[in-house]
């Protein structure tokens, strides 16, 4: 009997580390952060479990909005605008920055002020943050470590600087900046001495995606003016060692036209969206603009970290596109009003 004991322990430990392997080292499992109505989920494609992770964080009407994951995909950022009073009628255009940690579940605050914090990033290394800041009543570059110490203003000028990044080294960082009424794309070291701008034209360029070789960027372009409206001027390709610009994508000269591109982590492919005067559709597309798909009708898209897939949020939940194999396939067959996906690919 004792014998028949041990080998039934045995076997259970057996499966219980097996299926402990497969749920954190599954190439298949991918987390999933979205916006939904005023709430941030996080949906795993492993066991199809749903979890809002902002739900009863603060105990007055709010509105989060999903930031970015962590390299690793342990960590998300988010930020949270809330009501300071329980009388106030609308949101107090306050918003601080959290933390949350997808292994324990659990949320934690980065920033605790009475001013907008928003579009914060992680380093490469998970332990500093940077974001954009009112706290000088203008739009600022800031940087702090994740728990919250050492925050450093980085960018300050009478611009409005927004979208900041980090390069794909950690030693720059990207950023928009409207300066005389044009929207131009600036490279700056992370201690804000040496700031570039990189795409000083008379175009209004996007936000920009960064290759994770750290060789070149990816924007959109258009030509504004007040009288007529924008102009789509197509997608650009900037070599960072170089400065040789390459047109991607040519511009239609209308208000339609690509925009929110991201590069594939082996650098063959464009994800983006394409606005065509009526409604957003989702296209992939190689690195230099050719092969171009429409993959339906889409608010954002994010490729996986290993570059596998494409996930992108539709009008009738989120889909995976293989792009190996050229499928498509309805992962979560819900609503969703929102209009920010991250995507991590579960490494840990």
């Amino acid at each position: 009997m004792r014998q028949i004991i041990i080998e039934h322990i045995f076997i259970i430990t057996l499966i219980f580390i097996s299926n402990c392997n497969h749920k954190y080292e599954s190439t298949d499992q991918i987390i999933i952060a979205f916006n939904n109505s005023k709430d941030v989920f996080i949906y795993d494609t492993f066991d199809q479990s749903l979890i809002n992770i902002t739900e009863n964080l603060v105990d007055t009407l709010y509105w989060a909005e999903v930031s970015a994951f962590s390299d690793n995909g342990e960590e998300l950022l988010f930020t949270l605008d809330y009501m300071k009073l329980e009388n106030e009628w609308m949101l107090s255009n306050r918003d601080d920055i959290y933390l949350y940690n997808v292994i324990s579940g659990e949320s934690r605050r980065i920033t605790n002020n009475e001013y907008r914090e928003i579009n914060p990033k992680f380093s490469n290394d998970g332990e500093k943050i940077i974001y954009q800041s009112f706290e000088n009543g203008n739009s600022d570059i800031f940087l702090i470590n994740k728990d919250g110490s050492n925050k450093k203003l980085i960018v300050d000028n009478t611009g409005y600087e927004w979208y900041p990044t980090f390069s794909a080294d950690g030693q720059n960082i990207f950023y928009l900046s409207i300066r005389a009424g044009k929207t131009d794309i600036y490279m700056n070291t992370i201690d804000g001495k040496n700031e570039d701008n990189i795409t000083n034209d008379q175009m209004e360029e996007g936000a920009p995606a960064i290759s994770k070789d750290g060789n070149f960027i990816v924007y959109n372009v258009i030509e504004s003016t007040i009288n007529v409206g924008d102009f789509d001027k197509g997608m650009r390709k900037l070599d960072l060692n170089t400065r040789l610009v390459t047109q991607i994508t040519a511009g239609n000269n209308g208000v339609s036209g690509f925009d929110m591109c991201k590069i594939s982590v082996d650098l063959k492919y464009i994800a983006c969206r394409y606005f065509d005067a009526s409604w957003l559709y989702i296209y992939l597309m190689d690195i230099d603009g050719n092969n171009q798909i429409e993959l339906g009708k889409g608010i954002d898209v994010e490729f996986t970290q290993d570059g596998k897939f494409v996930i992108y949020q539709s009008n009738d939940g989120l889909h995976k596109y293989n792009i190996a194999e050229g499928t498509d396939e309805l992962i979560l067959n819900q609503d969703i009003s929102g209009f920010n996906i991250e995507v991590s690919t579960n490494q840990y």
